[in-house]
């Protein structure tokens, strides 16, 4: 078993390296991908360290390889400091960043003592009472990254609101939400065994918290390299940005003018069966901004633009559901020929917009014919 963990490790850590250059050299979008790389190498370094020590090549160190264990301070804030610069373009280059990483130098400096001569009062000290310190640097350690799990997710439940302004479809959800579930049972397997441990029912079961954990690592390297190839759009596109901060507002006429344009397009262009639409890109079409066009649907349709977007696909489902071609036609695949892009999103949309499931709509319809 420990062969086979040793072999994933290794392909993790090798993925991982290929990943960071690759991310490097993406063009588009820098100032996140910086701390996406950063996050991926920490990752792979962490995953060759596991293989230098079960290799033994630098067993002879065994002091000095306490300190790299700092990286467990990093992750969260790495993590944290990437999400906020992708999803809500906040500027990072402030003092406050050097906070986050503050837990890692007081890590760094419980550690130091080691490094000094075997028989100095602090190396003594810190051996003397290593278990306690063991403990309490995991407990802390822990605790940190639950922390900054509890800020990614609330990051990321504030962006899937955001989005709904921006998007008829939540761009980075499904890539997010996974790399934030695989996090989340990293950290529930190993409070499970750092407990066992520390309550004295340590045995092979709660080892496994253990072995979890160092699985996880480079199935999150093989998640970020899926979406990297499947998606790369997301390491490319720019951030949810306060656009036009300080235009003027405008007046009713002119956001009026917007929404008769508006309404030509979508319905001589359709452009609502894209299943990708965007409102930078609608705007687009509109030659205007995204803030006014975003002004306009909200006073003059009291929605966002995914409810306002998704109006269309369910006015689309319903005249394609009742076309003689789509009789034969499954309910997700006119929902995909509307502009859905998911069956849940088809289904919820169509809820919220007509009161009712697709379901009893498709009822009526039958019995409407019938009679």
């Amino acid at each position: 078993m420990e062969n086979i963990l040793l072999t994933i490790i290794l392909l993790g850590a090798i993925q991982g390296l290929f990943l960071y250059v690759a991310i490097g050299r993406i063009p588009e979008h820098r100032p996140s991908n910086r701390w996406l790389r950063i996050f991926v190498l920490l990752i792979s370094l962490t995953m060759l360290g596991r293989l230098l020590v079960s290799s033994g090549l630098i067993s002879q160190f065994p002091n000095f390889l306490l300190l790299p264990d700092a990286i467990i301070f990093v992750y969260g804030p790495i993590l944290y400091l990437y999400l906020q610069k992708l999803l809500i373009e906040k500027d990072q280059f402030s003092r406050a960043v050097a906070w986050h990483f503050f837990p890692a130098l007081i890590y760094v400096l419980s550690e130091a003592p080691l490094l000094l001569d075997s028989q100095h009062p602090f190396h003594l000290f810190v051996a003397e009472h290593r278990y306690l310190h063991g403990v309490i640097v995991e407990g802390a350690a822990l605790l940190h990254n639950l922390i900054y799990l509890a800020l990614d997710y609330r990051l990321f439940r504030r962006y899937r609101l955001e989005t709904h302004r921006y998007f008829s479809y939540p761009e980075h959800a499904p890539f997010l939400k996974t790399i934030l579930q695989l996090i989340a049972v990293c950290l529930i397997a190993w409070s499970y065994s750092y407990l066992a441990r520390i309550l004295g029912s340590y045995n092979v079961v709660t080892a496994l918290g253990y072995f979890i954990v160092w699985l996880v690592l480079p199935f999150t390297v093989y998640v970020l390299g899926y979406f990297a190839i499947r998606q790369p759009a997301l390491f490319r596109m720019p951030p949810l940005s306060k656009q036009d901060k300080h235009v003027k507002t405008e007046n009713n006429a002119a956001l009026a003018d917007i929404r008769f344009q508006l309404e030509r397009i979508m319905v001589e262009e359709k452009p609502y069966l894209n299943p990708r639409l965007s409102l930078f890109e609608l705007a687009t079409m509109l030659s205007v901004t995204p803030h006014l066009l975003s002004r306009a649907i909200n006073q003059g349709y009291g929605v966002n633009f995914s409810t306002f977007v998704n109006r269309y696909r369910v006015g689309e489902f319903q005249r394609l559901a009742q076309l003689e071609a789509y009789r034969d036609y499954t309910v997700l695949a006119i929902a995909l020929e509307a502009g859905f892009n998911s069956k849940t999103t088809f289904n919820t949309a169509f809820k919220d917009i007509t009161e009712k499931t697709p379901k009893e709509f498709l009822q009526e319809l039958s019995s409407n014919t019938a009679a």
